[in-house]
């Protein structure tokens, strides 16, 4: 009973080092890595103009993937209000050979109709025992068999994509024979300047854009985000696409590296979206995304690192690691935690070894934080407002308590506004 305390020390300095550890070499990597930078002048809306292969256009005939037809595929529940527009900037960037499809899912509104006046081939799927995303792509995956595409892009409803995203991504997937994931982004709406939500952009990029440059250094397959993510056709018509998890998009992915064919990161195709202007209900939107990596991390992860390490699997296992990062506000709460305990038992009489350790691993992460905020998030967060980030975390503590005491568990449409 003696050794109790520094055993739950070290249990704790442990706990803290696996995700930490790997998070700063990912952010280091990513920082040593050549990339394209947000600042310097150019926002977001510049890095959607300029962005994608400079040698590659739609109609580009020396491009191997010219010549693949490649089926965009949009889940759209009640998307009246905006999907016009949505539909008309992605035929815009369709080559000629290219199919624009949209699952109208469980629709109460003109969704569907207004889908087809913009070209659109459409799905209508009605069955509310069966909601959410991945029930719509299974949908118009089961569609797609009938006339089959070379691969399939799979955008959501309320995004945009640059001028090369579809030749861009499709000639990646040609060229590995793998999926692709884009570099997806989310902004906050047009004049939100309040700190909580730079805070959230700023996140959004590190998990995005920081973490799979990273982690594509380390040779670890991108986690697949939900949008702009492009699959050759055998491959997702193989897959379990309905797999019901509130993180679908992150589930088919780690499913596709059991079968050794994980996803390549591409920063050259970016697709943006936008927050939700409502807190309220930009929270639901972040319950549900969070709360479905959690479930994965304590109900997922431990068996796929035993699977990995019994088939020697070691993408799988790269991934099963990354998988166990958890949110960034979430592991500096942790961080946070853990020191104080970790102090006081040493004060009792511990070792100060896993103190020792504890102080490192946080070190390491302020570190690797500064390192992301100098590559990525100075045009989004000046430096004083990085003295916030402690209540930022703080703010969200709730959202995490709330995983335990009322868990999200089913898919739910995010207002828009």
């Amino acid at each position: 009973m003696e050794h109790l305390p520094e055993r739950f020390a070290w249990l704790l300095a442990l706990a803290l080092l696996l995700p930490s550890s790997l998070f700063v070499v990912q952010v280091l990597l990513a920082f040593l890595s050549p990339r394209r930078t947000p600042h310097g002048g150019v926002g977001m809306s510049g890095i959607l103009a300029t962005s994608g292969n400079p040698h590659s256009t739609s109609e580009n005939g020396g491009n191997p993937a010219a010549a693949v037809v490649v089926a965009l595929l949009v889940p759209a529940h009640n998307e009246a209000a905006g999907i016009a527009t949505t539909l008309a900037g992605f035929r815009s960037r369709m080559r000629s050979s290219d199919r624009l499809v949209v699952v109208a899912d469980n629709c109460s509104d003109d969704t569907a109709d207004i889908a087809r006046s913009a070209g659109a081939e459409v799905v209508e799927r009605h069955d509310l025992s069966a909601r959410g995303k991945s029930h719509a792509l299974a949908a118009g995956i089961a569609y797609l068999r009938h006339s089959p595409p070379a691969q399939v892009l799979i955008l959501d409803a309320d995004c945009q994509i640059d001028p090369d995203f579809v030749a861009t991504l499709s000639a990646e997937c040609v060229r590995y024979q793998r999926p692709v994931q884009s570099l997806y982004l989310m902004q906050a709406p047009l004049g939100d300047l309040r700190p909580v939500s730079r805070f959230a952009e700023f996140a959004w990029r590190i998990k995005n854009w920081v973490r799979p440059l990273g982690a594509r250094a380390l040779r670890i397959p991108c986690a697949l985000n939900g949008s702009g993510m492009i699959f050759p056709w055998a491959l997702i018509a193989a897959a379990n696409v309905a797999n019901g998890n509130l993180a679908e998009d992150y589930t088919l992915g780690l499913d596709l590296v059991r079968t050794r064919h994980g996803a390549r990161f591409s920063e050259e195709a970016v697709v943006l979206s936008q927050f939700p202007s409502s807190l309220d209900s930009r929270l639901g939107q972040r319950s549900r995304w969070e709360h479905g990596h959690l479930d994965l991390i304590v109900h997922t992860a431990p068996l796929l690192m035993m699977e990995a390490l019994g088939s020697g699997n070691w993408a799988l296992l790269g991934s099963a690691l990354d998988l166990m990062i958890p949110p960034l506000a979430l592991l500096a709460l942790f961080a946070a935690t853990v020191l104080p305990v970790n102090s006081v038992l040493f004060l009792l009489g511990g070792s100060i070894a896993p103190l020792g350790l504890t102080a490192a691993t946080i070190g390491g992460l302020g570190v690797a934080l500064m390192l992301a905020w100098i590559g990525w998030g100075r045009d989004l967060v000046p430096f004083s407002l990085m003295l916030q980030i402690p209540s930022y975390a703080l703010s969200k503590a709730n959202l995490y308590s709330r995983y335990v005491t009322a868990r999200e568990r089913q898919w739910k449409r995010t207002n828009r506004d």
